[in-house]
């Protein structure tokens, strides 16, 4: 059963499999599908689009509710971000 209408991947459900959301193929917009059950038969309404993704999302999640969405996207690494190692930091403390 198709449940995009242009074409989706990276598919999600949402933990009581009453929703299910995809990246759209091509635009990369986040779909989300409310799913209902005539017996064991899957009923799919219309794809509703959230919003707009980044192509650059590597890896996504959706909460088990379906509200949040955590989206991981590469760091840029055309500039170099310095890292600051503070040693013996218990002892400043005490001053």
């Amino acid at each position: 059963m198709q449940i995009s209408r242009d074409g989706g991947a990276f598919p999600r459900w949402r933990a009581d499999g009453k929703e299910l959301f995809f990246r759209s193929y091509p635009g990369f917009a986040v779909m989300a599908v409310e799913i209902e059950f005539s017996g064991d038969t899957p009923q799919p309404k219309a794809p509703v689009q959230l919003f707009q993704s980044s192509s650059r999302v590597v890896s996504w999640e959706v909460s088990k509710d379906g509200q949040r969405f955590l989206m991981a996207e590469p760091l840029d690494r055309g500039v170099a971000t310095p890292i600051t190692v503070v040693m013996n930091w218990e002892a400043a403390l005490k001053k």
